[in-house]
């Protein structure tokens, strides 16, 4: 399909093959109003068949970032520790994503999970589970992609010895949660009693004439 260039965001909505663009200025109306001002400026020219300077095809490919790689903590279903790798800005899709240690590949915990805009640059991510004991060990998330020559990778070290037990982590969040209870209710007590008391109210007296 043919794609037209909105003159401020380049690549948008498709001329959906030989239709003449109402299709597009349908779909334009349902997406974004303003941008439909200028469909209709450029909606003559949208109308041939044969292609046109306005018409073009997807967004040229582009280089997926370096991966970064963070440590991740999931209490449920089980506590467990999780390395995520996310690239983002590549075009077209799939970027690949893989673990190692060392030169061994490892399983990865989820798919690939890609998201964006099918004509944009897109994002990716997946995980990798974690082991709760062993000996100190660094894991490798590569990312490739054919507008790479080469690809990218980063390392990140885990240490199971040195990193905070999950259970003491989800004991830390449970004290926060209790102490931050606490100290509201403090203040809410102690507001009252600066509160000053309400005016006594005197009984009417009968007068006698």
């Amino acid at each position: 399909p043919r794609y037209l260039a909105w003159p401020d965001v380049g690549a948008g909505t498709p001329c959906w093959g030989k239709a003449p663009c109402p299709s597009p200025l349908l779909q334009c109306l349902y997406d974004s109003f303003p941008r439909c001002v200028s469909l209709i400026i450029f909606l003559p020219l949208c109308r041939s068949v044969s292609p046109s300077p306005i018409c073009l095809s997807h967004s040229t490919p582009a280089r997926p970032s370096h991966p970064v790689v963070f440590l991740q903590f999931h209490p449920k279903p089980e506590s467990k520790w999780t390395l995520v790798c996310r690239t983002a800005g590549f075009y077209p899709p799939p970027a690949r994503l893989a673990w190692y240690q060392g030169s061994v590949r490892l399983p990865s915990t989820q798919p690939l999970q890609e998201c964006g805009d099918p004509t944009g640059p897109l994002q990716a991510s997946t995980t990798l589970d974690l082991p709760s004991s062993g000996p100190r060990a660094t894991y490798t998330c590569q990312v490739m992609h054919p507008s790479l020559q080469n690809p990218l990778s980063t390392d990140y070290t885990y240490d199971p010895q040195h990193q905070d037990p999950p259970s003491l982590i989800a004991g830390l969040n449970l004290l926060k949660i209790a102490l931050l209870g606490v100290l509201s209710l403090g203040v809410g007590l102690a507001g009252k009693r600066l509160l000053p008391p309400p005016p006594a109210l005197r009984a009417p007296s009968n007068s006698v004439g």
